[in-house]
């Protein structure tokens, strides 16, 4: 039987996707439900959900965030 540092060990080295997988298995056996995480990523991540843009994070551009927060001029017409 393998002790409790090497399996955190083992889980560590599994990727992210994978390690959420494992975890949210591990929630169903023992009787819990999906998390609080696990149900906001599918309302905001998932495609046609409320917060899904399919747009990368933006906010590693500076240029998508040089006028975050200001008002926007209205154009004449």
């Amino acid at each position: 039987m393998s002790t409790l540092p090497e399996i955190e060990s083992a889980v560590a080295t599994l990727p992210r996707e994978e390690q959420a997988i494992l975890l949210r298995h591990l929630a169903e056996r023992r009787g819990g439900g999906p998390s609080c995480y696990d149900m906001v990523r599918e309302l905001f991540e998932e495609p046609g959900q409320i917060g899904a843009s399919g747009r990368s994070d933006l906010s590693v551009n500076k240029a998508h965030l040089a006028d975050f927060g200001r008002r926007q001029r209205r154009r004449a017409v």
